[in-house]
């Protein structure tokens, strides 16, 4: 009985220990993770054929539901290239179209300064292009 009590009175004294010192630390730490900006890696040349393994399926499969008139459908799988090839002004430009046919002229102007800045220089192609008459 003795060395049950003696236990329970480790036992207390440790979650005492515990409480006053441990779990503070670990509530800050939970905070400073929290409030530290994620890193967005920009990918090298060597991931570039995985990415595009990753990225055609899906780039078929926008162009299919656009072509169902399912604007909606492409327009997440347009949003979820842009995340996967955020260098890719081609994947920017599609997302501006499809926001211009959404009704989401801000949303869509953004896009396609977004692929301009990384290189796309159709200019006849962005003053033309009946998808982007939002903007």
């Amino acid at each position: 009985m003795k060395r049950i009590q003696c236990c329970e009175k480790i036992g207390v004294e440790a979650a005492r220990l515990f409480t006053a010192t441990i779990a503070p630390l670990t509530a800050l730490l939970l905070v400073v993770v929290a409030v530290q900006p994620v890193e967005h890696k920009t990918p090298s040349v060597f991931d570039q054929p995985a990415i595009r393994a990753q990225s055609a399926p899906l780039l078929a499969r926008m162009i299919d539901h656009v072509g169902r008139g399912e604007r909606a459908a492409a327009m997440r799988i347009a949003e979820d290239i842009a995340r996967l090839t955020p260098q890719s002004a081609a994947a920017h430009f599609n997302l501006a179209c499809l926001q211009s046919l959404s009704s989401q002229p801000q949303a869509a102007l953004q896009s396609a300064e977004t692929a301009v800045h990384l290189g796309f220089r159709e200019t006849e192609m962005l003053r033309t292009d009946p998808d982007l008459a939002a903007i």
